[in-house]
């Protein structure tokens, strides 16, 4: 298996639909799915603002759950 394909598996082992994602986040997710199955997703060229405010969106959602994880004292690095 491919790291690409290791990564996806992952990620969607990790999804908890709807409770865990946001549209943002499912939109990274095709994008990462189009992008590891085909090496292209053409709304990267016909919309790069849009697939950039989700991705930025994705990893601000990121960043604000490993804030709170810090804060109640639960170690998440070396998890992903």
């Amino acid at each position: 298996m491919t790291d690409a394909k290791a990564a996806i598996k992952r990620m969607n082992a990790a999804r908890n639909f709807p409770d865990g994602t946001c549209p943002a986040s499912r939109h990274v997710a095709l994008m990462a799915e189009a992008l590891a199955k085909k090496g292209a997703y053409p709304m990267l060229e016909e919309d790069p603002r849009h697939c950039a405010e989700s991705m930025a969106a994705t990893v601000e959602s990121l960043w604000k759950a490993r804030a709170l994880l810090d804060k109640a004292g639960i170690v998440w690095w070396g998890v992903d």
